[in-house]
């Protein structure tokens, strides 16, 4: 039977986080990664103009940039978070799997895979007072900010955190990821051109829909999981790593939008290389949902904030159609609070097991 955890984690994260955090989201094709499989954007502009934005978040997210923290970073850059990014792209391919590789003394080999993705943020950026006041910052606490040339563009490597890249008036690259930042750089300054290598993410990518105010897309070649091991060849300590890709699973793509109005409404559909295995993933889609509606209601026994989460999740249909699995649901601005603890809930270490035990 097709084992659909990573996936299903996967989608509950995009689902939940979109609804809940909008604020943390010229189409930026030319800076994809070649390897590109899977692609998130938000519509930042979009979500701050909607009613559940303004009904949920408009108060925090306010006392959040008054903060004496926050405002040291933006003085004088001219930039304002709320008004001046449009859209975040989200982007992940094989080079955004990062290896950690560190010997144990014995000539073995250890490896701590992570996701890097690239992030691409497109609205209107002062670049000159944006590095300005990068390079102060640099200056008065280098151990946080670090400037590093790459020809004539600056990257500035924020500790524990990764990379930041003003491309032009127009984008803002980040990445904890230097090679996948300082490739995008070149790209959308022109000094390098990087064409799709997955022909199935060249279609996909048609279906961008600028009305959906978050948009996901995952071609047949996109990783849900990475395993390694450490072996012995010839003597010497090497990494064996094997991804594990849709495809692999038998599905050939997942794509999904969510609509924000008066409500939330999310649309996700699957499409499968077999009915077979499209009717497995609608029942463990299924079983996710109903694991997630038994804890938002134990939940809501003790914090009535889980109640909206509990009647959101009573909303959702699933339902598989030969090889087309379709997930569709809707929520309130109430349900907002709830969903955030509810992610914690789900995602967090105390439902790793969980997650494990539905097949």
């Amino acid at each position: 039977m097709v084992v659909f955890q990573r996936l299903r984690v996967w989608l509950v994260a995009v689902g939940l986080l979109n609804l809940v955090l909008p604020v943390y989201a010229a189409e930026p094709t030319k800076c994809l990664p070649a390897d590109t499989e899977m692609l998130v954007r938000i519509e930042v502009k979009q979500i701050v103009a909607s009613p559940v934005f303004g009904k949920q978040h408009q108060k925090e997210v306010d006392q959040l940039l008054k903060m004496d923290a926050v405002q040291a970073i933006l003085k004088d850059t001219g930039f304002d978070p709320l008004k001046d990014v449009d859209q975040i792209y989200m982007v992940m391919g094989r080079e955004s799997q990062q290896a950690d590789v560190k010997g144990n003394g014995n000539g073995a080999v250890m490896t701590n895979v992570g996701p890097s993705p690239l992030f691409i943020v497109q609205g209107r950026f002062d670049r000159t007072k944006i590095e300005a006041k990068a390079e102060q910052l640099a200056k008065d606490m280098p151990k946080l900010v670090q400037k590093h040339k790459v020809g004539d563009a600056v990257l500035w490597e924020i500790a524990g955190s990764g990379f930041v890249a003003v491309a032009d008036k127009d984008t803002v690259l980040a990445c904890t990821s230097r090679k996948l930042l300082e490739t995008a750089l070149e790209q959308a300054r022109g000094t390098k051109k990087v064409e799709l290598k997955h022909k199935s993410m060249q279609a996909l990518l048609a279906k961008l829909d600028p009305k959906l105010a978050v948009q996901w897309l995952m071609c047949e070649e996109a990783v849900t999981s990475v395993s390694s091991k450490a072996v012995f060849q010839n003597g010497q300590g090497v990494v064996e790593v094997k991804y594990t890709t849709l495809k692999d699973q038998g599905i050939e793509n997942v794509t999904g939008g969510i609509t924000i109005g008066a409500d939330v409404r999310l649309n996700t559909t699957l499409v499968a290389s077999k009915a077979e295995t499209a009717k497995d993933a609608a029942k463990g889609i299924q079983d996710m949902v109903t694991l997630m509606t038994e804890a938002a209601n134990g939940a809501a026994q003790q914090d009535k904030s889980f109640a909206p989460v509990v009647e959101a999740l009573k909303s959702a249909k699933v339902a598989a159609n030969d090889k087309t699995v379709t997930v569709n649901g809707q929520t309130t601005s109430d349900a907002a609070g709830g969903m955030i603890k509810m992610f914690v809930l789900l995602v967090g270490k105390p439902a790793n097991k969980t997650f494990d035990q539905v097949k």
